[in-house]
């Protein structure tokens, strides 16, 4: 390695290493993952952080935002909100279980018991006192490869805690698995690294729910990653509600490894947050498998918000199905970049993707890049891209009906949001959502 790039971090974010070696022993006082530690810091030092020079972070560039020098949030900082302040996603009686991390540390007071699942055949374990130590090291790192993300190595180098969700083959857990990772509003330039793991077995069925948010307008920065082993023949549906607070910097990454005749759906709604990146990376692994990928961005005034994703076709007789929609108001900017990946051997492949976008201003917009890589000719790979402002003929026709042109506008932006939340299969996790995307866009048209 030449003597200029032998630690790019160092050179480029010196803060970044000083807060590891003044945070390590606190690191792995919690569950020990010391080597790959190690591992992930030699990857950042190798690569640094993305910047805008490379293709796929071309139109999100953190290099401005990580000059900030971010510390790790302290253990719990003493800012623990009450329960009547944590936002009830769902109500108690929804889901099997609700786990809450508070500043990257898990909150036992605000949290249901770890056991709680267990009647269904739930195992739930934080790595900060693991149950089963041994499943967490076999299946920890097993999707997420630090060399293939640098954010995943800054997350693997910094995690202190995260929630390791088991779910035992055969079994059916008929409510959501909900987990909320809060910061809150005193925690100023503070870094949090979220970590989920869940492990799904054979024939399991199951519901996760992911929530992050922030009740200030403090700066901050999460750096989240979920890794999701999906046996054979288990089923897993996967959502992601993302409300971060206004000045944050929110990146994740979902790595998913589907076995043969798996099948796996995941469903992201982005509506906070200053600069968000959100990667999802399904490997279809087995023959069989079906995987969904659904998408929706409501932002306004200056917010930034990337979907990245790349959906491995590894093995024959696959299916997948992506549609990532963006609404995008005031100053707000919109980038997807989705690329499928068709292996040699994977025949008999069905691949389709899609993303639209609406601008409800001159001054918002959009970036899509739809890519397919194919190298199997037994194929339906389809794939496409639409930008645009509400439909004037459309506008018109309500109109012409007598509806006033704010009602019409916000009748049809509605439903144009309306088709991501379809599908959604749990009806109060639906109606939740329903509720804050009708928030959202009534303030959004409302401006």
């Amino acid at each position: 390695m030449d003597a200029d790039t032998a630690n790019i971090i160092e050179r480029d974010y010196p803060w970044l290493l000083k807060e590891y070696t003044r945070s390590e022993a606190h690191l792995n006082e919690s569950f020990s993952v010391a080597e790959k530690r190690s591992a992930a810091i030699a990857v950042l030092e190798k690569q640094g952080l993305p910047t805008s020079k490379s293709e796929e972070w071309k139109y999100t560039n953190l290099a401005p935002l990580f000059k900030t020098p971010f510390q790790l949030a302290a253990q719990n900082n003493g800012n623990v909100p009450a329960s009547a302040d944590v936002q009830q996603l769902l109500a108690p009686d929804e889901v099997a279980a609700h786990i809450v991390f508070v500043n990257g540390q898990f909150v036992a007071a605000l949290s249901s018991d770890l056991g709680a699942g267990a009647s269904q055949g739930v195992s739930l374990s934080t790595f900060s006192a693991p149950a089963d130590t041994a499943l967490i090291k076999e299946h920890y790192g097993s999707c997420s490869v630090p060399n293939d993300n640098p954010l995943v190595a800054l997350n693997e180098a910094f995690v202190h805690d995260g929630l390791m969700i088991h779910v035992a083959r055969g079994k059916v857990v008929d409510k959501p698995i909900l987990l909320q990772c809060i910061v809150t509003g005193e925690a100023e330039d503070v870094m949090c690294f979220p970590r989920v793991l869940i492990v799904a077995e054979e024939n399991s069925q199951s519901t996760v729910v992911e929530h992050y948010y922030g009740d200030g307008s403090n700066r901050y920065c999460t750096t989240a990653v979920t890794e999701v082993n999906v046996a054979q023949s288990a089923v897993v549906d996967h959502y992601r509600v993302q409300e971060e607070g206004a000045s944050s910097l929110h990146v994740s990454s979902v790595d998913v490894r589907q076995e043969a005749k798996s099948t796996f759906s995941t469903h992201s709604f982005s509506f906070g947050g200053k600069l968000v990146r959100n990667d999802v990376n399904p490997t279809l692994n087995g023959e069989g498998c079906e995987t969904v990928m659904n998408g929706l961005n409501i932002v306004d005034d200056e917010q930034h918000i990337d979907n990245h994703t790349v959906l491995d076709h590894a093995k024959p007789h696959c299916e997948s199905h992506e549609w990532y929609k963006g609404i995008y108001a005031g100053k707000s900017k919109g980038v997807f970049n989705g690329t499928i990946i068709v292996r040699p051997h994977a025949q008999k492949t069905n691949a389709i993707q899609s993303n639209q976008s609406l601008l409800l201003s001159d001054d918002a917009e959009s970036n899509a890049k739809p890519q397919l890589k194919i190298w199997a000719d037994d194929v339906k790979c389809t794939h496409g891209a639409t930008i645009g402002q509400l439909d004037d003929d459309a506008l018109f026709y309500l109109r012409s009906r007598g509806v006033g042109f704010q009602d019409a506008r916000a009748m049809l932006v509605k439903a144009f949001a309306h088709d991501v939340v379809e599908g959604v299969k749990n009806e109060a996790l639906k109606a939740t959502l329903e509720e804050k995307i009708d928030a959202r866009l009534k303030r959004i048209l409302s401006e």
